[in-house]
């Protein structure tokens, strides 16, 4: 069986872009849909095209900050798809990125676990807060532990944390995630959450469009193979 490939001219849709940070955000989007469909062997591809086309005018800070939006959207995407896809896809990517891009240190190490669960759950209030689909007992009826770990470590500690990705970059990660992923209820939920948060219908028509043509050019068989953009 031949290895996957991406398709010659998929990459080149980001040069249609007007501006520096929609395309860096173009890239962790597919880069973390790639992760969550579980071709992370193609992510060296997606690094080479940055490195040669995005990179090209780039200062060294430039593609520094560039490259840690790029981590950082794999390792919030650890909530989502999980350790063992975003960690085989976030080694795969250090292999490609050039020691000088790379960090030395762990910003979250340094935050205070009380700090952060509050932050987590007043980011998870943004999201969910106005959606009156949503039922905020649900998960603590399902498990009390799990909703600790949902609201106070992936929420406090993961999602929330906005060194590096806000939180409309973190709800394109999300996003993203959840369409490779093929969560549609959740999916909804987070799509919600960024029409709340400053997104446009078009974002999410734009963003569904990119990763459903990525998933089909790779031969993805969805269990949902459409995806209805909410009202608010």
């Amino acid at each position: 069986m031949s290895s996957p490939q991406l398709p010659p001219d998929f990459l080149s849709q980001v040069e249609a872009l007007e501006t520096t940070s929609a395309k860096v955000r173009w890239y962790y989007c597919v880069i973390v849909n790639l992760a969550a469909l579980n071709y992370p062997e193609l992510i060296p591809n997606v690094w080479k095209h940055i490195s040669s086309h995005l990179f090209s005018s780039f200062s060294h800070d430039e593609q520094f900050q560039a490259a840690r939006k790029f981590r950082e959207a794999l390792i919030k995407a650890t909530g989502i798809i999980g350790a063992a896809k975003a960690g085989t896809a976030i080694r795969g990517l250090s292999k490609c990125i050039p020691k000088e891009l790379k960090d030395t240190a762990a910003p979250r190490a340094a935050e205070d676990q009380a700090a952060a669960a509050e932050r987590g759950r007043a980011f998870h209030k943004r999201i969910y807060g106005r959606n009156p689909e949503f039922d905020p007992n649900a998960s603590i009826e399902a498990s009390p532990d799990y909703a600790f770990v949902i609201r106070d470590l992936l929420y406090g500690r993961v999602f929330s944390f906005d060194g590096i990705l806000d939180d409309l970059e973190t709800g394109y990660v999300i996003v993203s995630a959840l369409i490779g992923n093929d969560c549609h209820i959740q999916l909804r939920h987070h799509m919600k959450g960024m029409l709340y948060n400053g997104a446009t219908r078009q974002d999410l028509e734009e963003l569904s469009s990119l990763l459903l043509g990525l998933a089909k050019s790779l031969d993805v068989r969805f269990k949902s193979p459409s995806i209805v953009i909410p009202e608010i």
